[in-house]
């Protein structure tokens, strides 16, 4: 799934085939990692620099997610 729908300052068709290259390269297997989760894990990661999704997700139970913004104050890193 393409989370933008185009590049500012290129056609429509060139566009969506450079986001589409992009995405072919970002989700590639190679380029992935997939987290088995078990009751009490704990996965933190860098929202700026860490692409993430999800597939579907097997019951493990309650699920709690919790965001934390780490900034200097007035400005967010």
């Amino acid at each position: 799934e393409m989370h933008a729908a185009r590049l500012i300052g290129m056609d429509w068709e060139e566009s969506r085939a450079l986001l589409g290259e992009v995405y072919d390269h970002l989700y590639a297997r190679e380029n992935t990692m997939e987290h088995v989760w078990h009751k009490g894990d704990l996965v933190i990661w860098d929202n700026l620099t860490f692409q993430h999704a999800r597939g579907p997700l097997a019951s493990v139970g309650r699920r709690v997610l919790q965001r934390v913004v780490v900034g200097v104050e007035g400005r967010r890193l």
